[in-house]
Parts: C-alpha cells; structure tokens; sequence
C-alpha cells in the first residue's frame, strides 16, 4: 500500500530555510540516487534587536 510521497524541498532549498531559521548546516549525506538528505545543523544563538 502506497500513502504518501513528500516532494517538499530540494537539498539547496532545504539549506536556505535552514539558514533563515537561524540553523547553521554542517554536513550533509545523500542515498546513492540522490532521493534524499540526511542534513546536520547547529542551532545559532538567539539575537535581540536592539
């Protein structure tokens, strides 16, 4: 039985919201086909306006 397929981000996307949201990308790991992304990212510190 087939539910669903996911086709939301492409890895380049994917690191941009990453980014936007204050995520810094660090590695990346891919399947053989390139189907999908494993991406590890550290948590930048919260800045305040001033």
């Amino acid at each position: 039985m087939h539910t669903e397929n996911s086709h939301k981000y492409g890895r380049n996307g994917a690191r941009m919201l990453l980014r936007a949201g204050g995520w810094t990308p660090i590695r990346e790991w891919t399947d053989p086909n390139d189907w999908f992304a494993l991406i590890l990212c550290e948590a930048q510190p919260l800045r305040m306006a001033p």
